[in-house]
């Protein structure tokens, strides 16, 4: 089925507008891309977000057929309905079965605008944000990298000044402790030596034992205080070493988090600048589309008014196949038909090789062989039923028709006159048609050609020609011959 425009009838007007109305249809076309690829973009987004977690693998591609075909639906829509929609308008069909049909479109058409320019409006913000660049983002690597090894350095401090300081006051530990012996030492000698003075001399030193005694005690004391005075140091120095190192890491980290919160900023400060831009490109591109829409409906109405003014109308051009079922319509009866045929066949070969049922058994049937005598038939074509006088003839139809410039009637042997509707090819024409006549001479001389062929070739094995071959050669020699007299005549007349 093809669409066909007829010629303008009012050629002022046609020509007044002719140009403005193609530099139209190519801003409506324009406009109708613009529109669908906004629409594919929220199409595609929408279908993704629903598919991911069901179809994870093959969601983009489901998503991105889903919007191609919901894209395709909606601008294919508009350009078939939206036409209709002004035609009816501007040639009131509001009546008879015309109303339903306009309604119809109309509502279509409405519903089709309407969701065309709802889903460009929507997502022209979502195109913005993908096809922007994305704002600079600092890293915090280089921070990050600085802190930990200034944090590493500290404790590493930390930890030689420790076993430095606990080395220290260990010695001096020490030290004192070897001392304060040494004195108890020299003071349990001197205890001694009284216990073996009054063993020699059986006399009492029991006061100047308890001297000794007394200051023994005094010196093991004094030892006692000393080490616990280091120990209080000591344990002063690693208090004030613990503060010293938390002071550091405490400035290592505030200068960390300085330098990370300046980081932050900046990117959000990127972040938000990206977002204004998009906000604000995304709403320029969805009025941008709006407008498109009414580009697209306001070059529609200008084209169908310019065709309605010049005169133009649609004519519909069709064939035998708009009206024939469809060809998978037609190959699966053929398909249906040959596997319908394939096992009746079978079905019926096996019927026929199945035996009859046996007779009784119970008694037996006595002939004569000799009395039984073949039946002879002859079997012969209808077109030779004349010529036979034979008795059990069965007569068999012929299943091609008769060749022959002249045919033979079924009860006569005579020939007829020729007439338009016995000639080989059908559709012979009658009247002058100097075209049809060159075709059938053409096709007629064609078919003289091969049953000639066809005759040497037979000829040349050494058999016998069929009389349908030499029927066949005649045949299309004298209609060779007919049309070969027509033409002549017909240029004698034209010459005269």
């Amino acid at each position: 089925m093809k669409q066909l425009k007829t010629l303008p009838h009012d050629e002022e007007f046609f020509s007044v507008y002719a140009m403005l109305i193609r530099t139209i249809r190519r801003s409506k076309t324009a406009a109708q891309l613009v529109s669908a690829a906004t629409e594919i973009g929220i199409i595609y987004t929408a279908s993704l977000s629903a598919l991911q977690p069901i179809f994870p693998d093959v969601a983009a591609v489901i998503a991105l057929g889903v919007a191609l075909l919901g894209t395709a639906v909606i601008e294919i829509g508009l350009r078939v309905l939206a036409p209709q929609s002004v035609d009816a308008v501007l040639y009131r069909r509001y009546a008879g079965l015309h109303l339903p049909m306009t309604i119809a479109v109309a509502l279509l058409t409405i519903v089709l605008l309407g969701t065309s320019g709802l889903l460009s409006f929507k997502n022209s913000k979502v195109i913005v944000d993908t096809f922007a660049p994305e704002a600079t983002q600092q890293e915090t690597t280089p921070v990050d990298s600085i802190y930990q090894s200034q944090e590493q350095e500290e404790r590493i401090l930390f930890t030689q000044d420790s076993t430095s300081l606990a080395e220290r006051f260990a010695a001096e530990m020490t030290a004192t402790s070897t001392a304060f012996d040494q004195s108890i030492a020299v003071k349990e000698r001197e205890l001694r030596n009284y216990r073996h003075k009054e063993i020699r001399t059986k006399q009492s030193f029991a006061t100047r034992k308890d001297q000794v005694l007394l200051e023994r005690d005094q010196l093991k004391a004094e030892r006692a205080q000393a080490l616990a005075q280091l120990e209080r140091q000591r344990q002063a120095a690693f208090t004030d070493l613990r503060t010293a190192a938390k002071d550091a890491l405490t400035l290592v980290s505030t200068a960390y988090t300085v330098e990370l919160d300046s980081i932050k900023r900046v990117n959000t400060l990127a972040l938000q600048q990206r977002d204004t831009t998009v906000s604000n490109y995304g709403l320029g591109l969805g009025w941008f589309t709006l407008v498109c829409l009414f580009i697209f409906c306001v070059a529609v109405i200008l084209d169908r008014v310019h065709a309605k003014g010049s005169g133009i109308e649609d004519k519909v051009e069709i064939s035998q196949y708009d009206f024939m079922p469809s060809v998978w319509i037609n190959a699966w009866q053929a398909l249906r038909e040959r596997l319908n045929y394939w096992f009746q066949e079978r079905i019926k070969r096996f019927q026929d090789a199945t035996p009859p049922a046996p007779l009784p058994t119970d008694r037996e049937e006595l002939y004569d062989p000799t009395t039984i005598n073949n039946i002879k038939i002859t079997l012969r074509l209808e077109q030779e039923a004349a010529a036979s006088e034979e008795d059990n003839v069965i007569l068999i139809p012929s299943k091609r028709r008769q060749i022959g410039f002249r045919q033979a009637t079924e009860n006569t042997d005579t020939e007829r006159a020729h007439t338009k509707n016995s000639c080989a090819i059908k559709d012979t024409p009658t009247e002058y048609d100097l075209r049809q006549w060159k075709q059938r001479l053409k096709d007629y001389k064609k078919r003289l050609g091969r049953h000639t062929q066809k005759k040497l070739v037979t000829e040349r094995r050494g058999e016998t020609v069929s009389s349908r071959t030499l029927s066949a050669i005649e045949n299309n020699q004298k209609w060779v011959e007919h049309y070969t007299q027509l033409l002549e005549q017909y240029s004698n007349l034209n010459k005269d």
